[in-house]
């Protein structure tokens, strides 16, 4: 039983069986790299949302009892400056998104500056206008990778990848300047909403910083795709057509083999896109089924469909999809007719790609949720798949049910990962997600190869997609894709959601837990010898956590403003992927940490978002093993006075996750 089960694992994707992938910021680098699994990086999304029924507060801070709200920054450095980013260790951030004012449109104060520190530097290797990042004036900020609000509906974002070595910090200046941007009279201070994407890595990971001189040409020609093979592979295509009409059923395309479906083309009438259906069997499982608008995005009358290098409709008319899919076993695809009203000749042209299938290659997948809330849910769960995978794309059409409100634009996208009961992922508003702003406040659709809005209607419905290449969120032990529906619990609306979530998954999990240190559980306190710095001091909290149902937890906290902590854990099988997970009380600010493992330092904990009335948080960190060990002597180190410290360290949960190997017989199974 045990062998056959630890079989099981290695044929069908567990950790042990997976191959080096391309870095996670370089999925668009060629069709394994897109397709591929690995469990190195932890995706954090950082963002100034606001909880349940706050104002906008400039202070940041707790300024009134109405509005016992976190700070929308970290802390605020020596120089005053507000800190947006912090990690002490490595990563790279894949995007950055911003909008400023509302209701009407405006711009970004001069004043407004951003600063990036690199590693422990006290100067910053880049401080300009935070205008310049996307005005294209600067390289490498430049156009597609960087777009403002007249091309992008509301929204500042950038793709410009910046990653680091040894620690990032992302300051902004000049905050508390009021400025000719303000549409406040008198002139007050600017408003700014961010959103701020990162894949976190073990140390050792990037080798280098972000330059200014970095340039990033296979990106841009990835980029510049608009319905052509974005690989240039130069495969030649399998051409078909055929009628179509009621009762049509046409497998036009299939193998019993080994590789890749590498493109697939339809041309067809636009008013048989709603009612032909799809059918994508792979290995013998449905990849996908849907019609072909939901599956492409693109629907009859949209002014500017999408036209990504991944999905949409060309210049000629031909819906498209440029997936890698790959397949071991064969595949079949079909279409048919889901209420065709009349007969259409339809033409296909797929590209096959014989290249070998990796081992870490995940299965592709659409999933379409079609949903209307009512008024009192909150908010309606997108997609939640188990096992080990990554999104690459969202799609949805959305709309407020029942009447005209535009308030459908505000619920948050919430991602949450590998069971996490807080979002890692936490949005500020719906078209924010999509790199728009202030309910599109140009008032138009919009495109760009990274995104688009194909119909903007905040009376009425809108339809919006983002792909998501560099910054795709991978998940090791299952994924929830959550969208509020209106402004809070207290605000609630009746939204309509048409949505389809793309990505690649399988069904094994890369990383398990395999030990849960609860430090008011004496029993496991024994278990793993956990020793607190001196002077600690602990007892019991009644608090809750981050997440939309504001789960509740009471449970004991330890307290400690100098030394260490440290536990010891016995694995059964050596490992060499590691993530720890904490939960704290972040009523403290600052609490970064540093993770040595049997005396190497193996990873960080970034400072904390405090938030005084939603104390519990949970944090994941990615660590690493030069060589595997199942011995391990864990010692958190509090990085005392730096990231916002304010000289207070908590600890309440660690659980430990490795990779699955033989922990899963840990408990005894056989």
């Amino acid at each position: 039983m045990r062998f056959a089960a630890l079989t099981m694992l290695l044929l069908f994707g567990g950790a042990r069986a997976q191959t080096t992938s391309a870095p996670p910021w370089a999925a668009w680098s060629s069709p394994t790299a897109l397709a591929g699994l690995d469990a190195a990086a932890v995706p954090v999304e950082r963002s100034s949302f606001c909880g349940d029924n706050c104002r906008y507060d400039r202070s940041g801070g707790d300024a009134t009892a109405t509005n016992p709200q976190p700070d929308r920054w970290l802390y605020l450095d020596a120089n005053g400056d507000a800190v947006i980013y912090d990690d002490p260790g490595a990563g790279i951030v894949t995007r950055l998104w911003l909008t400023s004012g509302g209701p009407q449109p405006t711009c970004l104060d001069t004043a407004l500056r951003v600063k990036l520190y690199f590693g422990n530097a006290t100067s910053a290797a880049l401080d300009v206008p935070l205008r310049q990042l996307f005005d294209g004036s600067l390289a490498p900020f430049l156009p597609p990778l960087v777009f403002d609000p007249a091309s992008g509906s509301g929204g500042y974002t950038s793709y410009v990848p910046i990653r680091y070595a040894h620690g990032l910090r992302i300051a902004l200046a000049g905050l508390d300047l009021p400025g000719p941007c303000s549409t406040d009279t008198p002139p007050a201070p600017p408003r700014l909403w961010y959103q701020i994407d990162a894949q976190r890595l073990p140390p050792g990971t990037v080798t280098d910083d972000f330059a200014l001189s970095d340039r990033f040409p296979g990106l841009l020609a990835f980029l510049s795709a608009e319905g052509s093979d974005p690989w240039t592979r130069g495969l030649p295509p399998q051409a078909a057509s055929q009628m179509v009409g009621p009762l049509t059923q046409w497998t036009f395309a299939s193998d019993n083999g080994s590789g890749w479906i590498g493109g697939l083309r339809v041309k067809v009438d636009p008013a048989a896109w709603a009612s032909l259906t799809l059918d994508i069997t792979i290995d013998g499982d449905t990849a996908t089924s849907l019609p072909l608008s939901r599956l492409t995005a693109v629907d009859p009358g949209d002014p500017l469909p999408p036209r990504s290098p991944l999905m949409g409709l060309d210049a000629a008319g031909w819906l498209y999809l440029w997936w890698p899919l790959p397949y071991r076993h064969g595949f079949q695809l079909t279409l048919r007719d889901a209420g065709l009203a009349g007969s259409f000749p339809v033409s296909v042209e797929t590209v096959l790609d014989p290249a070998p299938v990796p081992l870490n290659a995940g299965h592709w997948f659409a999933r379409r949720h079609a949903a209307c809330s009512p008024g009192t849910n909150h908010q309606q769960t997108l997609l939640a798949l188990p096992g080990r995978g990554k999104l690459l794309a969202l799609a949805g059409r959305y709309a407020h049910d029942g009447g005209i409100d535009a308030r459908y634009l505000e619920g948050d996208t919430r991602l949450r990962f590998d069971g996490q009961i807080a979002p890692a992922w936490q949005g500020s508003g719906l078209e924010d997600f999509y790199n728009g702003g202030f309910y599109f406040d140009w008032g138009r659709a919009y495109r760009q190869p990274w995104s688009g809005a194909s119909v903007v209607d905040t009376a009425g419905s809108s339809a919006m997609w983002r792909l998501l290449l560099a910054d795709a969120p991978g998940f090791d032990n299952g994924i929830e894709v959550l969208q509020e529906a209106g402004a809070s619990p207290a605000e609630a609306l009746s939204v309509c959601m048409d949505t389809v979530a793309y990505g690649y998954r399988t069904d094994a999990r890369a990383l398990v837990p395999v030990a849960t240190l609860e430090l008011g559980d004496p029993v496991a306190v024994a278990r793993y010898a956990w020793q607190a710095a001196a002077g600690t001091q602990c007892g019991p909290l009644v608090a809750h956590y981050a997440d939309a149902a504001a789960t509740a937890r009471t449970a004991t906290v330890c307290r400690s403003n100098a030394g260490a902590s440290q536990f010891h854990v016995e694995l059964a099988d050596p490992s060499t992927v590691l993530h720890l997970r904490r939960v704290v009380d972040a009523a403290a600010p600052g609490q970064a940490a540093a993770i040595y493992l049997n005396n190497t330092r193996a990873g960080y904990f970034p400072p904390l978002r405090p938030d005084s009335a939603r104390r519990w948080q949970e944090q994941d960190a990615p660590l690493t093993l030069a060589t595997p060990a199942s011995s391990l002597d864990i010692r958190i180190q509090p990085l005392w006075g730096t990231h916002g410290d304010a000289g207070q360290f908590t600890e309440s949960r660690y659980v430990l996750l490795a990779e699955p190997g033989d922990h899963i017989f840990a408990d005894g199974f056989e």
